[in-house]
């Protein structure tokens, strides 16, 4: 699971692509190669990617995520 706070993907954005990002097709290289830190949780739950308008749909009517801001 990857978790970005607003305020870094703002930065994040106005980075430029790595050319290890590119030839590997993963974003999270930018960030390492920026100096930046990644961590990462392992969930015991299933996940998706949220990828499109669709998938945030989808993510924002899971019940589970609702009873996170609860």
């Amino acid at each position: 699971l990857y978790v970005y706070s607003a305020a870094f993907l703002k930065r994040f954005t106005k980075l430029e692509r790595t050319p290890l990002e590119v030839v590997e097709g993963l974003e999270q290289l930018r960030a390492l190669e920026q100096g930046y830190r990644i961590r990462v949780v392992e969930v015991e739950s299933e996940s998706w990617g949220i990828d499109t308008p669709e998938d945030l749909e989808r993510f924002r009517e899971n019940q589970w995520i609702k009873n996170l801001s609860s």
